[in-house]
């Protein structure tokens, strides 16, 4: 069959539609193309199909009683390898006892019976030796080894299908599951979890899915997990992970008529070893935390990333950072105790598009190991990773003054990179977009503007922007002007983040009276209460003052801004001075002093601010108004509403 990549999306859309006519203008926006090339795409569907698509003045629809004759040219596209290797894999699990004929097999799969035999060559080079086996006597093909050994290698063999996204893994387990909704699964899960405001992320629940689906095929067929270890688990489990584990397989037993024996509810609880109340992510309450997370593994975390700042240069000094991953450490902690790891199906796209950030997180993970009895697997180091790109992405966002886009659609297959590049090529660089299909991870995908086609989602989260999956030059309009918002709250939140960063009580000095002083001993003041709180050592006051010689740092406004040559502060710091009269200041009559310190690691943070605040100083009405301040807050509420105008003037920094 000749139809392409377009055409089938074409009838994935009008198979949505469920009858429903389809104006061809609507096909062709969201195909980005003519109403011409639409008219092609059905031409060429019904010339090798057997006119599946009526047509009419109205626009288009599926006849689906066309499409069931054709259905097998449908599916008959060649698989590829690793794909054949779970098909085969799942094939022979079915068929565990008696095992299956070489012809029937290769009849299922629509390939050769050479094919099929090499095939089965390249899935027995990669099965674990010591547990699994294949056997061939005569044309019959078999799989030996323990159930267990079986399971767990079905979940490696799914998840190592190329890297395969949920969506891939999802078809490969509901081609061996038949009858049993993985959706239906999910959404009792999710619904159980709920109840007990327990947090779950979407990497977690995907592979508990898998699990729990898995266990319910084998019990249909007769396959029971051994109960050696029932006894072990029993003693060790929480009683919340016995707890949700039967609420969830009476949920599904009255579903589907399967009886999960006391052997699989232990086996299956092990699923939710780690998880966690909502609260602690959504509240981000450090009292929350530290009750959760043991104060030995909270100290072990803030060392480490104190010792990996100095090494890669990154500041980890994130509160929320900190305190999500330590409560996934936690939760890890609890995991590797049974050896139960979390599997992460992007494992491999973070490896190779993410060298450094996955090298950052190998490091940490290495010092948390050494020092805490915690083990830590790929996937889990992968999850660390998630963590530090969650936090360069956040800074990225600041210090390039992105807004990040999270994109929810219903995946038409493509609709959601349609709705992407649209949005892209209305508001180019100023967004970053991340698309999803499903929001239930707010752990990992920081966010500033919530785009979605599901009303549902939309109502939910205030804030967000409802568009139509067609979209329209309104919904494009709307995005662009609540992005707008966004930007400029988004650098009002960093100028105020700054501001309380590099501004302290300690380093302001109000209404000195100047009589008898000389700018050299005003610097030395202010330089010694910085030395005495830490910013900088005894070299910085020549330093500043080599820095004047060269060039002095008034300005006709009435502010100077001493500072080093270098960028040798402790670390970094304004000190404000505000005088009762002007002083001259190599010829320029100066009100207000602030002495800057700046530090190496912190310079391009620092820099940016630097730049508003001078824009700020070089007015003299603003200068005046500072001057006027009683006392360091009131100066720092000034500040933020000058730098807040200048926002607003869309004077970016």
């Amino acid at each position: 069959m000749k139809v392409n990549k377009k055409q089938r999306e074409l009838l994935d859309i009008l198979s949505e539609k469920n009858d429903e006519w389809v104006n061809s203008k609507d096909l062709a926006e969201y195909f980005n193309c003519s109403t011409r090339t639409i008219r092609n795409y059905v031409s060429t569907i019904n010339s090798e199909l057997s006119h599946v698509i009526e047509s009419s003045n109205i626009g288009y629809k599926l006849n689906k009683n066309a499409l069931r004759k054709d259905q097998q040219n449908l599916s008959e596209s060649k698989l590829k390898l690793n794909d054949r290797k779970s098909r085969i894999f799942l094939e022979m699990l079915k068929n565990s006892s008696s095992g299956i004929d070489l012809f029937e097999l290769s009849e299922k799969l629509f390939i050769s019976e050479s094919t099929l035999k090499n095939d089965i060559q390249e899935l027995k080079q990669s099965l674990p030796s010591q547990t699994l086996r294949i056997t061939i006597k005569g044309d019959l093909v078999k799989l030996e080894g323990s159930e267990h050994s079986k399971r767990k290698y079905m979940v490696d063999l799914l998840y190592d299908e190329g890297n395969s996204v949920y969506d891939e893994l999802k078809s490969s387990i509901e081609q061996m599951i038949e009858d049993i909704s993985l959706d239906e699964i999910k959404n009792i899960i999710r619904s159980t979890l709920s109840n007990l405001n327990i947090f779950i992320n979407q990497y977690s629940l995907n592979n508990i899915v898998l699990h729990f689906a898995i266990s319910m095929e084998r019990i249909r067929q007769g396959y029971i997990l051994t109960e050696n270890d029932q006894d072990i688990l029993k003693e060790n489990l929480d009683k919340q992970e016995l707890t949700l584990t039967n609420e969830i397989t009476k949920g599904l037993a009255e579903k589907y008529n399967v009886h999960f024996p006391e052997s699989e509810i232990y086996k299956l609880a092990l699923q939710f070893v780690g998880l966690y109340d909502k609260s602690l992510i959504e509240n981000n309450n450090e009292q929350q935390v530290e009750a959760y997370v043991d104060s030995t593994m909270l100290s072990v975390l803030r060392d480490v990333l104190r010792r990996a700042e100095d090494i890669y240069l990154i500041d980890f000094e994130d509160n929320d950072f900190i305190n999500k991953l330590a409560i996934h450490l936690q939760g890890l902690f609890y995991r590797s105790q049974f050896q139960k790891f979390n599997r992460n199906s992007n494992l491999l796209d973070i490896k190779i598009s993410y060298p450094i950030i996955y090298d950052i997180s190998v490091y940490i993970a290495s010092l948390i190991q050494e020092k805490i009895d915690i083990t830590f697997n790929e996937d889990e180091i992968s999850f660390i990773a998630l963590h530090i790109g969650s936090l360069l992405e956040k800074e990225k966002a600041i210090d390039k003054n992105y807004i990040r886009v999270l994109l929810i659609a219903n995946d038409y297959h493509g609709i959601r990179d349609q709705i992407t590049k649209k949005i892209k090529n209305r508001l180019g660089s100023s967004v970053q977009i991340l698309s999803v299909s499903d929001y239930n991870d707010n752990q990992f995908f920081h966010y500033d503007l919530l785009v979605t086609t599901d009303r549902k989602v939309a109502t939910t989260y205030e804030g967000s922007v409802f568009i139509k999956p067609f979209l329209t030059d309104r919904d494009l309009i709307k995005i662009e002007k609540r992005v707008d918002v966004k930007k400029k709250q988004h650098q009002k939140d960093l100028i105020d983040k700054l501001i309380k960063r590099f501004f302290s009580e300690s380093l302001y000095f109000n209404q000195i009276d100047p009589s008898g002083l000389m700018v050299s001993d005003i610097i030395k003041h202010m330089n010694q209460m910085m030395i005495a709180e830490g910013y900088v050592d005894e070299n910085f006051y020549y330093s500043v003052q080599r820095r004047e010689k060269m060039s002095p740092t008034s300005f006709p406004s009435g502010i100077a801004v001493p500072h080093s040559v270098e960028l040798d502060a402790l670390k970094s710091g304004i000190s404000i001075l505000t005088l009762q009269e002007p002083i001259i200041w190599s010829d320029q009559e100066i009100k207000v002093v602030a002495l800057v310190a700046i530090n190496k690691k912190e310079s391009q943070k620092f820099n940016k601010f630097f730049e508003l605040f001078i824009e700020i100083v070089s007015e003299s009405y603003n200068v005046e108004q500072l001057r006027k301040s009683e006392n360091c807050n009131e100066f720092i509420i000034k500040l933020k509403m000058m730098a807040d105008e200048l926002i607003d003037k869309n004077i970016l920094i």
